[in-house]
């Protein structure tokens, strides 16, 4: 992504922010937010988090915001807090502004690293799945796994086969 591209999304959000700021009830005994800006606030969370993560991971505004978010819900209410979105309008002017400062920091999708540079070693699918290889590659965990769905099949199987209806059922389809 471009600096331009993020600081477009970057201002975007600001605005959306200083919005539900400027829609919270103020009430001689508190201050609360709206319920339709309650949840377009925790998408709004969710969303500047994912551009910071896919866009700036070096940096550690996605956290610092959830961590504000999470600590912003933490009153009698539940609800977040005429505070936190202000902090958050503050956390993005000063994302905005060290992006701007440091335009490094923003990772394009085309200088990214190969996982082999990083690295991380992919995945690759096996030429041929044998059962050698799924002997080798499989967890034993699964096999027990997978024995106790078939015994439980065989088990329901057999208390089924039990029951007179099943009973009847069998008998007249196999005269």
């Amino acid at each position: 992504m471009t600096l331009a591209k993020f600081n477009t999304h970057l201002d975007r959000y600001l605005a959306d922010l200083e919005g539900i700021l400027s829609r919270f009830v103020h009430t001689r005994d508190s201050i609360s937010i709206t319920e339709n800006d309650q949840a377009n606030l925790h998408q709004l969370i969710l969303e500047i988090g994912g551009l910071f993560h896919d866009n700036a991971p070096s940096t550690k505004y996605a956290k610092t915001l959830v961590d504000a978010y999470n600590l912003g819900l933490q009153n009698f209410l539940e609800s977040s807090s005429y505070d936190f979105v202000k902090q958050c309008i503050s956390i993005l002017r000063a994302a905005k502004t060290r992006v701007q400062n440091n335009p490094e920091l923003l990772s394009n999708l085309n200088d990214r690293t190969t996982s082999a540079e990083s690295g991380h070693l992919e995945l690759q699918p096996p030429e041929k799945v044998t059962l050698n290889w799924l002997y080798t590659h499989v967890p034993y965990t699964f096999w027990i796994w997978l024995g106790g769905i078939f015994l439980a099949g065989f088990a329901a199987g057999v208390t089924l086969g039990r029951l007179p209806l099943i009973q009847q059922l069998l008998s007249l389809y196999f005269k």
